[in-house]
């Protein structure tokens, strides 16, 4: 459904203002539903399909909801999403609005869970448990690729051959150019989650292969 491929920004005024010219946002609001849950929606569903699963349940606090909605109705399977009372009326009509059976639960999300993990044992269905799972972790991972293929290429034509690789005193850790540059550091917002946990696996080989 198109996720991935999301733009590498140079985001010259916010380095202008931290005193670091090379920061680089990845604007993932460019996927499919707007989410880099996009990513972990597609391999999971698709794993999902090719093993004959036909109906699962999940609890979301909105984001995953929208993106496994999205990818389940694509792949015909049915979706309950149980969410907490919290999460704002917009996102739960967009998650509906894909077919999927919406569950509201007054509780927090840590309750939401352990109901949707009953509802799940009770009719004999399959729990997506997230960021927890071998497919959700393997997806993450194309963030990373992403970006050090994003940088190559921007360092690549750049005037001068150096671009956005950093001073001598602090380059960039390096694949041969052309290939791939791995970032010196990278920052993802999480709400206690294992979101980045993908992309950490994927940039550590990176450093192996580089060493």
């Amino acid at each position: 459904m198109g996720e991935g491929g999301t733009p590498l920004i140079h985001a010259l005024n916010l380095g202008m203002m931290l005193g670091c010219p090379n920061i680089l946002i990845k604007d993932e609001r460019q996927g499919p539903t707007a989410s880099f849950k996009d990513r972990q929606a597609a391999v999971n569903i698709a794993a999902l399909k090719e093993a004959g699963i036909t109906e699962i349940v999940l609890a979301s606090t909105g984001n995953v909801a929208i993106a496994y909605s999205a990818y389940a109705a694509r792949a015909g399977i049915r979706l309950w999403a149980f969410l907490t009372s919290l999460v704002p009326a917009e996102k739960m009509r967009e998650v509906a609005l894909y077919g999927t059976q919406v569950v509201k639960v007054t509780s927090s999300y840590d309750q939401t869970k352990k109901v949707a993990e009953e509802f799940a044992r009770q009719r004999g269905l399959y729990l997506e448990r997230g960021p927890r799972s071998i497919p959700s972790v393997e997806a993450m991972k194309t963030i990373a690729f992403e970006v050090c293929e994003q940088l190559a290429e921007i360092d690549r034509l750049s005037d001068h051959g150096v671009g956005l690789s950093g001073s001598d005193e602090h380059p960039y850790e390096a694949m041969p150019r052309g290939r791939f540059l791995s970032p010196d550091w990278y920052f993802q917002a999480v709400s206690g989650g294992l979101g980045p946990l993908g992309v950490s696996k994927a940039f550590e080989s990176f450093t192996r292969w580089s060493d």
